[in-house]
């Protein structure tokens, strides 16, 4: 084969042709708003021409006769990349209607664990399990499957009959309805669920068997949140305050000090340490429900409106104290270690 020849000359294979040209690479993004979409290409000169060819004509029916201008002549590398950074740097809003961001379980406590030392009222019970069988409002659910895991929670006479009436107070402000039998939560409903499972505000249970206000009680919204607010008195099923206790005994702490020393979330563990100081560190004998009554006074904190109630939570749900009678109240071995292992504040 001749230096200058085309192929072969025996068989006509043509000579392979070596060329130095390189295809230059060229990227185009694409931004929208209302729904957000971005799309990233990346093509050689001859794909942009192209392209190029096919924006103009979609331009050219958008825009009716307005001038298009050239766009078969590919922009050079210095003109495309201040466009290509302005769209880098953009910032990436998302829609108001996007699920938002599943918590992570590690967070929270187990639901075995909010159901022994939660005190809230059933609507918020009803709330609390739809956030949990949604996995943390990440899911869809329905009526039925948050009935069915109440009901086996929380089941009584009085309870099951007024469920209709709490579950159509959840909506919509908590709940929405996607579609028929498939709900969410809200943002606000996962963010309620979450505040009384931490504990940063308090849902108190009702007193009442039909669910009915007691008196002394007003409802009072604090952001969108029903917050109970009690009268101070001594009708707390005939409980009184005890002026014959010492708080301040020679050598010991003082049921103030004491207190503060916890991070405290709820009723049942101002029972047990109350229970406590009176049992371990002023040894005494005969705790009631006087002496509970007292230490709420004491420390200014909301005093249950029912103590019968309350202390009996707080041994069903927690298994933290034993109540014989109201004479007789005492630690578990439970209570104990509880105490033994409570995250103390720092």
């Amino acid at each position: 084969m001749e230096k200058d020849d085309a192929g072969c000359v025996n068989c006509g294979v043509p000579k392979e042709v070596k060329t130095n040209a390189t295809s230059n690479t060229n990227t185009f993004r694409m931004h929208e708003s209302a729904g957000e979409r971005i799309i990233d290409a990346t093509f050689s000169d001859n794909a942009a021409k192209e392209l190029a060819g096919i924006i103009k004509e979609n331009y050219a029916v958008r825009l009716g006769s307005q001038q298009i201008g050239n766009l078969t002549q590919l922009p050079t590398t210095n003109e495309i990349n201040p466009l290509v950074d302005t769209f880098q740097n953009a910032e990436v809003i998302t829609p108001e209607s996007s699920v938002p961001s599943p918590t992570d379980s590690s967070e929270l406590l187990h639901i075995d664990d909010v159901e022994r030392s939660l005190d809230c009222s059933e609507k918020h019970w009803i709330l609390i399990y739809a956030f949990y069988i949604s996995e943390y409002g990440k899911n869809t659910f329905n009526k039925g499957s948050v009935q069915k895991r109440y009901k086996e929670s929380r089941d009584a006479d009085s309870r099951m009959s007024n469920f209709s009436n709490r579950w159509k107070s959840l909506f919509p402000d908590l709940i929405k309805t996607i579609r028929t039998d498939e709900l969410r939560l809200t943002d606000k409903g996962i963010n309620t669920a979450k505040d009384l499972i931490a504990g940063k505000w308090v849902s108190q249970a009702s007193t009442a068997t039909g669910g009915k206000k007691s008196k002394g009680k007003k409802e009072e919204d604090e952001g969108g949140k029903r917050q109970v607010v009690r009268k101070s008195s001594n009708s707390s099923t005939g409980s009184k305050r005890l002026t014959n206790i010492d708080f301040y005994p020679s050598g010991q702490e003082s049921l103030e000090v004491f207190f503060k020393k916890f991070a405290v979330k709820n009723d049942n563990e101002r029972n047990l340490l109350f229970v406590y100081y009176f049992q371990e560190i002023l040894k005494n004998a005969n705790i009631t429900l006087d002496h509970l009554y007292t230490c709420y006074d004491h420390l200014n904190l909301r005093i249950p409106e029912n103590m019968d109630k309350s202390i009996g939570n707080t041994k069903s749900r927690t298994g933290w104290v034993e109540t014989k009678d109201r004479l007789n109240l005492a630690l578990t071995t439970a209570g104990r270690n509880k105490m033994k292992f409570w995250d103390k504040k720092s």
